[in-house]
């Protein structure tokens, strides 16, 4: 009789609602969790040391030693064993690229990353990305359930979890339903994977791979799963909208990563219990903050082979005058910064421009604000090109930072560093809350949809 009452009592229990924000980077993903029921979200550490920031910040990388694949915490122990095993990176980007029908990527020639070892005639291109892209955030969902648990029973909550995982998508293909499947096609598999590499750590033979892929994503289609994919910008201006310095107005939002750097132009209107937004264009530029010492080093490179011939030529092994002058290397970086700059402020005006069209209202440009995110916002060049690209709209354009809200528990970090974690925390909240979106190509020329439930006289300024 007791053991049934114990029994029936245990039934009851409310699982813990946990979120998980995954933040899949070009170059590092971050995860920040959240318990809904205390409200409160935190980044997940994924080394030892929890007041260093890179120990936040998990590789996006994958490994292949012509056998095996690594990923997360298990890359390490295969290049201790075959430290020239391929890495693949900028897989989020090449899953954008395959999936979309406006791309002419081709994998074979891919600039980003080294492909041909994993591509054979049992795979197709889509589906060599998504194994790795899957087998990368498989990793990352089962080393974040390890973690977050952990956490959780150091505060003696223990119980069983309730999970939901969000994901973030480039907004400007998020209009594309197959680049869209294919961000949701992953997520869901990569959660099912995760449950595999719950029982069995260690790197994986490319057929047991393939077997486990294939048998996860046909789970993912016919299994009810709690992961969404939402607008990366989307989920990063989150934060503005949880405090007291948002705003209704018109928001450039210019997010620096490794590879790349994304733009957005939107109109944040407040009214009702949610905000919306509506985003007007939005684009992708190739001038990553990873572009500064990728340009340096090349101009470097030649500098180097030029002084080696002349050495060669001069038939001396003394190398005659120094190799670099003491000023030398500060110009490569200047003239690497002055190529990123142009590129980034053509591609910005290039992406407001698009926006004009859609909000025609000069008063509303005037009062244009700028905000900076991800891991490169803090580099002035990014700053003053993003300001210039939109001068001839906005001359008088008001750039803010991304607030720590109230609600993230930043670990012993600096505030300062929030940045890197917006976009995950933005995807730490329920769907539910997040804010209602109109898309660029739902919104239509000089006038965006209205917003349910208003007049349209309520923001007569819009369009």
């Amino acid at each position: 009789m007791l053991h049934g009452l114990e029994q029936a009592k245990q039934q009851q229990v409310r699982p813990i609602p946990i979120i998980l924000g995954v933040d899949l980077g070009t170059s590092c993903t971050k995860v920040v969790w959240r318990d809904e029921d205390e409200n409160r979200a935190s980044p997940l550490c994924f080394g030892d040391r929890p007041n260093i920031l890179d120990e936040y910040l998990l590789p996006s990388v994958v490994a292949f030693d012509g056998d095996h694949f690594a990923g997360g915490n298990d890359i390490a122990e295969l290049l201790r064993h075959h430290p020239k095993a391929e890495r693949f990176s900028n897989f989020k980007m090449c899953l954008a690229c395959v999936n979309s029908v406006q791309s002419s990527c081709n994998l074979q020639h891919c600039p980003l990353s080294h492909w041909r070892p994993v591509l054979s005639k049992h795979l197709s291109e889509e589906e060599a990305v998504e194994i790795v892209t899957t087998l990368h955030l498989g990793k990352v969902l089962s080393l974040s359930k390890h973690l977050v648990r952990r956490k959780l029973e150091a505060g003696d909550v223990r119980g069983p979890i309730h999970w939901t995982v969000n994901m973030a998508a480039p907004v400007e293909h998020m209009g594309d339903s197959d680049v869209l499947s294919a961000f949701e096609r992953v997520l869901r598999t990569g959660w099912l994977m995760a449950e595999i590499f719950d029982e069995q750590t260690g790197a994986r033979h490319l057929d047991d791979l393939l077997d486990c892929y294939r048998s996860a994503r046909h789970l993912s289609t016919i299994r009810t799963l709690d992961c969404f994919v939402i607008p990366e910008v989307g989920a990063e201006v989150m934060s503005m909208c949880l405090s007291r310095a948002a705003r209704d107005g018109l928001y450039a939002f210019v997010d620096v990563g490794a590879g790349t750097l994304d733009a957005s132009f939107f109109r944040l209107h407040f009214g009702g219990d949610t905000p919306q937004l509506s985003f007007y264009s939005a684009g992708v530029i190739k001038a990553g903050a990873a572009h500064l010492e990728s340009i340096a080093s090349r101009q470097l490179a030649e500098k180097a082979v030029g002084w080696f011939r002349q050495l060669k030529e001069s038939h001396s092994s003394e190398g005659g005058n120094g190799f670099l002058e003491p000023n030398e290397a500060k110009g490569f970086l200047k003239r690497a910064e002055t190529w990123l700059s142009e590129e980034v402020e053509a591609g910005i005006r290039r992406i407001s421009a698009s926006a004009f069209k859609k909000e025609m209202n000069h008063n509303e440009w005037k009062k244009l604000i700028l905000v900076l995110g991800g891991g490169g916002a803090a580099i002035p060049v990014y700053n003053d090109a993003s300001k210039r690209g939109v001068d001839l709209l906005a001359p008088n354009i008001h750039v803010e930072q991304l607030p720590v809200p109230k609600d993230m528990n930043m670990q012993g970090l600096l505030p300062s560093t929030f940045h890197r974690f917006a976009v995950a925390y933005g995807l730490s909240f329920n769907i539910v809350n997040l804010p209602d979106f109109n898309l660029p190509h739902q919104v239509t020329a000089d006038r965006p949809r209205p917003i349910e439930g208003r007049p349209e006289s309520i923001t007569p300024d819009v369009g």
